[in-house]
């Protein structure tokens, strides 16, 4: 679900996550990966600021850039846990969810 779930609504964020726990075998993880949190450096900063200027200017109009701890509250609320939390290069996360 790479940089997919932030084109939605927190009500269909929490139906898709829903719909993925609905689909997961026992042993299988949904991943998310996103620009996600408060980035720590000046490069990951100027790759957050630039991808919200996409979402501000080009994306479908529910599109929009989520807080980290939004994500955190939304796959709670599809009663899913997270795994790992990775950082991916500069700016990206990586949040392994299971059932």
């Amino acid at each position: 679900m790479s940089q997919f779930l932030d084109c939605f609504g927190e009500p269909d964020i929490t139906h898709l996550l829903e719909r993925g726990k609905a689909a997961l075998a026992p042993v299988v993880a949904l991943h998310h990966g996103d620009v996600l949190g408060s980035p720590a450096e000046r490069g990951a900063e100027l790759c957050l600021q630039g991808t919200s200027l996409y979402f501000t200017c080009m994306a479908n109009g529910t599109s929009r850039m989520y807080h980290s701890q939004d994500f955190v509250e939304l796959i709670a609320t599809a009663n899913l846990r997270i795994a790992t939390d990775e950082a991916i290069g500069m700016s990206h996360t990586l949040l392994t969810c299971v059932a």
